[in-house]
């Protein structure tokens, strides 16, 4: 379930908002994008996506804009199929991807409206683009993404536990963006045990962080 977020026990946006958000969820949850060849010259180049990137930042502060713009980026996360010639074009471009998302983390406080989002683009990234893709990239941008990943499932695990709090404290009843942390945060143990296991300057397989069943 998710409905409008409260914070300090007061509502951040209308009641219409829950439809909307769960909607905007749905709809980022998307299909891979998977054009032929004709579109290589237009969805790999860099600019491209810099620039939906830039329209992001722009844009983040408005709830309305900000999902439509987050919607075409969790779906170029997906980009997949014969218009990468071979391994090589593929890490390229996540590797571009990976880093124009590390930029926009970094270029301002996370909005509340921005975590199913974000989560989504995460999710697409790592469900999308197989393993051998992620240990192709330099050591310095995978740790990089790595730790960003664990940064926000930690903002977002937080922002669920004072939410759920307020809401049990306060009496309201009401559940905030990220109380379902189930459903929108973006950890996966899996690719945490791979990526680290499948990179030998990260030590052995007995290093490797193991998770309960």
């Amino acid at each position: 379930m998710i409905m409008c977020p409260g914070v300090c026990g007061r509502k951040m946006f209308r009641t219409k908002t829950l439809s909307e958000s769960q909607s905007n969820f749905e709809s980022v949850d998307s299909p891979a994008l998977k054009p032929d060849r004709s579109w290589k010259g237009i969805l790999l180049d860099k600019q491209v996506i810099e620039l939906f990137f830039k329209i992001h930042i722009r844009v983040r502060h408005r709830h309305d804009l900000c999902h439509h713009v987050i919607l075409c980026l969790s779906q170029l996360a997906t980009l997949r199929g014969n218009i990468f010639t071979g391994n090589p074009a593929q890490v390229e471009y996540l590797h571009h991807f990976i880093q124009c998302v590390l930029h926009t983390l970094n270029s301002g406080e996370i909005q509340d409206h921005e975590a199913l989002g974000l989560s989504g683009i995460f999710n697409n990234l790592i469900n999308t683009h197989p393993t051998g893709i992620f240990v192709s990239l330099p050591g310095d941008v995978l740790t990089s993404f790595v730790t960003n990943l664990t940064n926000l499932t930690c903002h977002f695990c937080s922002k669920a536990s004072l939410e759920e709090a307020s809401s049990t404290w306060g009496g309201g009843g009401e559940v905030g963006e990220f109380t379902d942390i189930q459903t929108i945060a973006p950890f996966h143990p899996p690719i945490y045990d791979t990526i680290m296991c499948s990179k030998p300057s990260q030590g052995s397989s007995s290093d490797c962080i193991k998770y309960p069943d």
